[in-house]
């Protein structure tokens, strides 16, 4: 039979309009193998209906590589040929089929064999089957696929760097790094050795060790500085992966320790200090070079460098300072090398002044010379100075003191810190006006973390704004002299004062406004508010004996309010600096008790030039009090109420009588409160009533009674 006519039958049972003709399957075995050994899978049917061909495509993974030709087919076939090609990486194009269409034999088995080669990478992986054709008499029977995976078991070994490098390590000193090493294999991994081109580097992990699968192990690597010098080194770990060697690269700079080390000292401010510079080294240095850039509270003392008698031979040195910049040279004329291997080499001494703190002596630029010449430096270090000086510091750069009464004197608090770190001495507290004065004595002193109150006292008869610098001076030489600004205005009280007033409900009286001066007034004017119940009368406002020749007018401008008006046609000038100048008559209202505000506004007072002078008001209030009744406890032949006046509590009791009901009223004719019916003996609860008169109302038996009761507190 010819391959088109193969071909033409496979795609004829593609094509051809299928019947059901039960199960037929086709199916993928599963499959494993070792690391880069031969593995076959296997194609096979379960099949209710004859077939005499077949074609699929076979995706496989990357950790599978197939043999060429490596495909065949099973006993079942019955004279039938197979061929296979790889279509695209990973997919296998598998033809069988019969030149004499004859069927496979059986209806259960393998019908393919395929050969492949194992890669190295542990998992599991699928195999599946794509554009499958079972072809039969009537055309393509296949119902379903079962696809399949293959697993490749082995060890995996990796590590966690490939490099480590140790950065620079001192000679004599042993430093670790850590290297993890991980089994991400399915069969255990066993470590067989450790070895390291450079007998520097060691571990201290028995060997062999074993890692179970999804295992890791964390190993220290030391190194052994003995030799200075870069060392290049390289790991070599061999275990059963199937790669054998895994391989990490160590790196590490050995180097002698030659350090030059500028000193720290503290000190006062305005007095010198002395600073150490050191050198520690391995090996041997004739000379030395430093550079140091020198804080700004600091001047070097020329002539101060000197060279340590225990360390130097012949060895001189020179100093050299350019702005900010301090330049030491020490050196030997016959090359001799400096005694010892640690500690002090030289000293030099500042002038120290300024704010205190702790400042940088800058290592900017160091040479260490070996005895061929060469700067053996392995690292430089800078210094500091601590300062120990006063820093003052003021609760405030203002004080306003507002405006002040000629009558008064007005006290504002100073206060000085010491925010330093040395004693602060105050010597001088300069005022430049006599308005202004303080009484502390002079000198203080504050100690550090530590404050003093000022107390400022502003006092003037005069009238005028003040404005002037107090200066503090002190031994905070940032800070000296430290100025704060002080503000002031004096000026002379020509004010409008309510006198309170007590009144009984149910009354007139009169309510006086005090004119109180330290000016000549002519005239002013005001107006004043009552609450409801307190009725001005203005017709009958009156100016007290402090007039002259002044007249005054009231009239109402709203509910409750009034406008009053007093003035000198003449010019003349109320008489005296104080006392009441004029009298409102009020009306109170008997339902009035407690306490009630009298608010006074829109002021102006004017001196005999009709300037306005005023400078301030006081309202004040009119305290009601219940009228003077005599009240007793009520009582007859019919009832009894009391006790009268009450508190918190009223009793009633009726003889032989039905209580109908019980009322209460205030004197305005409200209705207070309404007590339960068909008792003959009650108790009326009173704590939440105001202290008033009230109107009791008594119904009983088709009679009335009403009783005036009080209450009190």
């Amino acid at each position: 039979m010819k391959i088109g006519k193969i071909f033409s039958t496979l795609l004829s049972a593609l094509f051809f309009n299928q019947v059901s003709y039960g199960s037929n399957i086709l199916f993928v075995h599963n499959s494993e193998s070792n690391p880069k050994s031969s593995v076959t899978i296997f194609i096979g049917t379960n099949n209710d209906t004859p077939f005499n061909a077949l074609q699929f495509d076979l995706l496989f993974p990357p950790e599978l590589k197939w043999k060429t030709d490596g495909v065949r087919v099973t006993a079942r076939a019955n004279g039938h040929s197979v061929s296979a090609s790889l279509i695209e990486s990973g997919k296998l194009r598998v033809v069988a089929w019969s030149a004499t269409n004859e069927n496979f034999t059986g209806t259960s088995g393998n019908i393919v064999e395929i050969d492949f080669i194992s890669g190295i990478n542990p998992g599991t992986f699928p195999v599946t089957i794509e554009n499958a054709i079972l072809s039969g008499t009537d055309g393509n029977i296949l119902t379903s696929v079962i696809n399949g995976t293959f697993m490749l078991k082995t060890t995996r070994a990796s590590l966690s760097a490939m490099i480590i490098d140790w950065g620079r390590v001192p000679l004599l000193q042993e430093t670790r790094q850590t290297l993890t090493i991980a089994n991400s294999g399915n069969l255990p991994l066993v470590v067989g050795a450790f070895d390291f081109t450079d007998s520097r580097f060691s571990i201290s992990k028995t060997l062999p060790f074993t890692l179970a699968a999804g295992e890791s192990d964390n190993i220290d690597i030391k190194f052994c500085s003995t030799i200075k010098g870069v060392i290049n080194s390289r790991l070599t770990i061999t275990s059963n992966d199937p790669e054998e060697q895994k391989f990490c690269d160590l790196k590490v700079v050995a180097f002698a320790v030659n350090e030059l080390h500028i000193g720290t000292a503290s000190g006062r401010s305005g007095y010198e200090i002395t600073i150490p510079v050191s050198v520690n080294n391995m090996e041997p240095f004739t000379a030395f070079q430093l550079k140091i850039k020198l804080p700004a509270v600091t001047k070097f003392i020329k002539g101060s460098e000197v060279l340590n008698t225990s360390r130097k031979v012949d060895h001189v040195i020179a100093a050299d300072t350019s702005k900010d910049i301090l330049t030491l040279v020490a050196y030997s004329l016959s090359n001799s090398p400096f005694n010892l291997n640690d500690g002090v080499v030289l000293s030099f001494t500042l002038m120290v002044e300024g704010q205190g703190g702790r400042y940088p002596l800058s290592n900017l630029e160091s040479v260490i010379s070996d005895m061929e010449g060469f700067n053996s430096m392995s690292a430089r270090f800078d210094g500091w100075i601590e300062i120990a000086a006063p820093q003052l510091a003021v609760s405030s750069n203002e004080i306003n003191f507002g405006d002040v009464s000629n009558l008064e004197s007005v006290v504002r608090e100073l206060i000085l810190y010491n925010n330093g770190s040395d004693d602060l001495i105050i010597n001088q507290i300069a005022i430049g006006d006599k308005a202004f004065t303080h009484s502390k004595i002079l000198p203080f002193t504050i100690h550090p973390g530590k404050n003093k109150v000022i107390f400022l006292v502003f006092s003037a008869n005069d009238g005028l704004i003040h404005q002037t610098i107090l200066r503090i001076r002190s031994n905070d030489s940032p800070h000296d002299p430290k100025d704060v600004l002080l503000k002031a205005r004096s000026f002379f009280p020509n004010e409008l004062r309510v006198s309170d007033l007590t009144v009984r409900a149910g009354t007139t009286d009169t309510m006086f406004v005090e004119l109180f001066n330290q000016l000549q007034v002519s005239g002013f004017q005001f107006d004043i508010g009552f609450p409801v119940g307190i009725n001005p009368i203005t017709g009958g406002v009156f100016l007290t004996a402090r007039k002259d020749d002044h007249v005054a007018v009231a009239s109402e401008i709203s509910q409750g309010k009034i406008r009053v008006l007093s003035y000198s046609g003449s010019l003349k000038s109320f008489i005296g600096n104080s006392g009441d100048a004029i009298g409102i008559p009020v009306q109170i209202s008997e339902s009035l008790s407690g306490t009630y505000p009298i608010q006074i506004s829109n002021i102006v007072i004017s001196d005999n030039n009709g300037k306005s002078i005023g400078t301030g008001s006081k309202s004040g209030s009119i305290k009601v009090q219940l009228p003077t009744y005599i009240m007793r406890n009520y009582s007859n032949s019919e009832f009894n109420i009391y006790p009268n006046p009450f508190d918190k509590e009223l009793h009633i009791n009726l003889y032989g009588k039905r209580l109908t009901s019980v009322s209460m009223y205030n004197l305005s004719g409200q209705k207070i409160t309404i007590e339960n019916k068909g008792v003959n003996n009650m108790t009326i609860n009173t704590e939440n009533l105001k202290p008033s008169v009230y109107i009791l109302k008594i119904e009983f038996d088709k009679e009335e009674r009403n009783v005036k009761v009080m209450k009190v507190n």
